[in-house]
């Protein structure tokens, strides 16, 4: 049979659940570097949806404390990626102003000027 069995459901779920908590709780690299075999967090976020759209009705059926637990994996997965985009964008911009800065040619010498104080 090529179809989940609506009773596996729940067990698969909580697994997929725990592998998004230990990357939000331990980071991408420590846990690919524990288990190598394990999916990224972006291919369990595409295993999820996929699984959604398939199986939308028996999802509705788990428990809710395991629902709950799924929206807040991916909302804190979303919330992560998000960061990590305005980091980067954050990033590259001062490394472009950086590059246009060091394109500005200021004269090796500073011209002097003079003051002078005047009483009134």
């Amino acid at each position: 049979s090529d179809y989940i069995q609506p009773a596996a459901l729940p067990a698969l779920v909580e697994v997929l659940v725990d592998w998004m908590e230990a990357y939000r709780d331990f980071g991408n690299d420590a846990v690919q570097r524990a288990a190598p075999e394990l999916p990224t967090q972006a291919e369990i976020v595409r295993f999820l949806s996929a699984l959604a759209d398939g199986c939308l009705t028996s999802l509705l059926r788990l428990e809710g404390d395991l629902l709950e637990r799924v929206a807040e994996v991916l909302m804190t997965a979303d919330q992560d990626r998000r960061s990590q985009e305005t980091l980067y964008s954050t990033m590259f911009g001062l490394a472009k102003t950086r590059e246009v800065l060091a394109d500005i040619k200021l004269p090796q010498q500073v011209p002097a000027v003079e003051v002078k104080l005047v009483d009134f």
